[in-house]
């Protein structure tokens, strides 16, 4: 049986620039990164840090489903695995 040990993330260690780094989720890609911060600057910041206003939301699925707005309710469920 092969042991495997988890790399310690509180020794830092320089990585090689030559190789991707794809070990912790990282996408190094320059010109994606590029397109991204470009979105991200027209971003506002509400959108990004604040909750969203869902009140027209509601509106739009009343309307769409022609119920009552009294009657439409948002939820969020998770299966169990």
């Amino acid at each position: 049986m092969k042991i495997i040990y988890r790399t310690d993330w509180q020794k830092i260690k320089e990585r090689d620039q030559s190789k991707l780094w794809i070990d912790k989720n990282e996408n190094s890609d320059e010109i994606l990164n590029k397109i991204n911060f470009n979105y991200l600057k027209n971003i506002d910041h509400n959108s990004i840090f604040a909750y969203p206003d869902l009140g027209k939301l509601y509106k739009f699925l009343a309307k769409f489903l022609k119920l009552k707005i009294d009657n439409v309710m948002l939820v969020l469920e998770q299966m169990a695995q």
